[in-house]
């Protein structure tokens, strides 16, 4: 009642859509664009602290680390992008005639014998005769559909696009390459995620539908006023029948929601796998990998402080003898102060983060099976 007085227009509270969300090349170019930024001015501003030597070295080290750092893998990636340019220059054509047949085969071939084998009983199962024919004849058409207006389109310039790559990745290194080649992978499987965003949603509404049917004979219903809990509820005769209806008519539809949404569910599984676990996991390690921290420890450990000890002296060279302290001579112990330096693992602490895709691809498999998303938001 209170949503039917208040009219109001609403802000949207749904974030804005931005390229760097559903583009990799976007991302790394925008990492690129912030490390040229800021790295001018840390440079400026460790050169003014130096000439300064004011500041405890420890407050200087961290920047100093992380900037050369940067340039170090930014040359290095310069380095391996044209080394790549080089290949893909010279193989071009083989590798577009591969990527053409493997496009053609499991693109759009394997797609259609896949929901053939759906619509006749796989594997013995015997689904919904009518829903497993709605849903064949309708992605079997937009499959064919984004082939033919898409695809088509796509693969008979597939050397240009890879010359464009090999150029590109020549100035802006091999992540660069990493990153268009998930850009394309991306583009040439929109209809699989197409596909799979509309089974999950069918498959996630056919879910609510039965837990809220369920709640009908259990005598509960949502309290939307108390935060969605479960309250109790009676039914009258007439609801309690149509809910039986309509939860025995769901309950036979949900096998063959589940076994397409399982069919796409498995190959979008397997595009997100390969860019969270191959793709993500070298460009963390191209963008992220700490190969100054790790030379200054092997080269000189002394650089990289994380505390202090004391290395205690020989005892016969510190105590000293009766006849020349008196009588009374006391022995007294001589320390050294020593710099500890950081631990290897201390290096990569928090470098996890820039490699927990590959750690999470068991349980985004573990999500597939369950009918949950495969990126939990």
């Amino acid at each position: 009642m209170i949503e039917g007085v208040d009219r109001r227009p609403r802000k949207s509270t749904a974030p804005p859509v931005r390229l760097v969300t559903i583009s990799a090349s976007a991302r790394q170019l925008d990492v690129r664009i912030s490390q040229l930024v800021v790295a001018p001015r840390l440079a400026s501003r460790l050169r003014y602290l130096r000439k300064k030597q004011k500041l405890p070295i420890n407050e200087i080290a961290a920047p100093y680390i992380g900037l050369w750092n940067a340039v170090w893998l930014i040359a290095n990636d310069i380095i391996l992008g044209h080394a790549v340019s080089v290949l893909l220059l010279q193989n071009k054509s083989l590798l577009a005639t591969i990527g053409r047949a493997l496009a053609d085969r499991y693109l759009l071939d394997y797609v259609l014998w896949l929901l053939s084998w759906l619509e006749n009983w796989p594997a013995g199962l015997k689904l919904n005769t009518e829903l497993s024919l709605f849903f064949s004849d309708a992605y079997s058409s937009l499959t064919s559909t984004w082939h033919s207006q898409g695809l088509l389109h796509i693969l008979p310039r597939l050397d240009t696009v890879i010359v464009v790559i090999a150029l590109t990745g020549r100035f802006m290194g091999v992540t660069m390459v990493l990153c268009m080649m998930q850009d394309l992978i991306s583009i040439c499987t929109l209809h699989i995620t197409v596909f799979y965003t509309l089974s999950f949603r069918t498959l996630r509404a056919f879910i609510y539908v039965l837990s809220s049917l369920f709640n009908i004979f259990r005598g509960k219903k949502r309290n939307a006023l108390r935060g969605g809990r479960l309250d109790d509820a009676s039914y009258e005769l007439d609801q309690l029948l149509l809910g039986t209806l309509l939860f025995t008519l769901v309950a036979f539809l949900s096998p063959t929601v589940y076994v397409y949404y399982l069919a796409f569910g498995l190959i979008r599984f397997v595009v997100v796998a390969f860019e969270s676990g191959i793709v993500e996991t070298c460009l963390g390690l191209l963008n992220h990998l700490p190969l100054f921290a790790l030379m200054l420890r092997i080269k000189d450990p002394h650089r990289l402080p994380a505390g202090v000890w004391l290395q205690e002296l020989d005892p016969a060279s510190t105590v000293k003898s009766g006849r020349e302290a008196g009588a009374d001579g006391l022995q007294t112990g001589c320390f050294r102060l020593r710099s500890r330096p950081l631990a290897i693992g201390d290096i990569f602490e928090g470098y996890g983060q820039h490699v927990g895709g590959l750690f999470e691809v068991p349980s985004m498999l573990l999500r597939c099976l369950l009918g949950r998303s495969l990126r939990p938001s």
